[in-house]
């Protein structure tokens, strides 16, 4: 009878000192940004929200918003460029402009990278993963825009 006591007493205590798993918080899912860079040394990124894409007499275009429809990078060709690295010029094929407060400026000098491109069944862009840089073309007041460590990681 002791030995019935004796081994409920230690089930009872190790049982009764068992910690409870803490619950833990679920890890957040990184939001990837759809485009990022540095315009003059500031960083600008979005998301998924910020990118509108569209064809038009086979010109095919991507706007991808930096703040509101103020502040925007477009990138713009006329035939869809194979994976490779790409000098740009201004209004070459492919080409990137600048814009905020509807100052437009085209690059004018610098590179783009694409590692993949795609377009839907109606050749509107619906994927673009690529790494660019660049100098914009001079504003009406003389002044351009360095565009460094871009990123465009459209995937849809």
């Amino acid at each position: 009878m002791k030995n019935l006591i004796l081994m409920f007493m230690v089930f009872v205590i190790i049982t009764a000192c068992k910690k409870k798993k803490e619950s833990q918080a679920p890890t957040p899912i990184p939001v990837s940004s759809v485009v990022s860079l540095k315009i003059d040394g500031v960083e600008k990124k979005c998301s998924n929200a910020c990118y509108s894409g569209s064809t038009s007499g086979g010109l095919r275009g991507a706007y991808f918003y930096l703040a509101g429809f103020d502040e925007f990078l477009y990138f713009s060709c006329t035939t869809l460029p194979a994976p490779g690295t790409y000098t740009l010029v201004k209004y070459k094929n492919p080409f990137l402009t600048y814009s905020k407060n509807n100052v437009y400026r085209p690059a004018s000098t610098g590179v783009l990278n694409v590692t993949s491109i795609d377009t839907s069944a109606n050749g509107v862009i619906n994927s673009l993963v690529a790494t660019f840089s660049f100098k914009t073309d001079t504003s009406s007041s003389g002044t351009y825009c360095n565009m460094t460590e871009g990123i465009f990681n459209l995937k849809k």
